[in-house]
């Protein structure tokens, strides 16, 4: 399997990264980008990478309190229930 949450797609993004760069990337400035906790977040997860959850995406109404505002503890219990974790989330992301 070659997309998210398995290693080659990383692999190539990484690659992809260094190439433009023109050189090393640090890992540790990588930031992965997703809504989804089995996909991009798990992915993210397990190749140490931190990740940005974007919690309106498919998953939508489960993150979103009583107000229609982001809940932290609902996307943190979305994240959870798969064992997941992001550093950061955010209930939609805009350009």
């Amino acid at each position: 399997m070659a997309g998210k949450p398995y290693a080659p797609i990383y692999d190539l993004a990484i690659r992809e990264a260094e190439t433009l760069a023109g050189g090393p990337v640090d890992r540790s400035r990588v930031l992965c980008i997703g809504d989804g906790v089995v996909t991009d977040v798990m992915g993210a997860n397990a190749q140490g990478l931190d990740c940005l959850f974007i919690a309106q995406g498919i998953h939508g109404d489960q993150a979103k309190g009583p107000d229609g505002a982001l809940d932290p503890a609902r996307a943190a219990d979305l994240l959870k229930a798969e064992t997941t974790y992001a550093r950061y989330a955010a209930l939609e992301l805009a350009w």
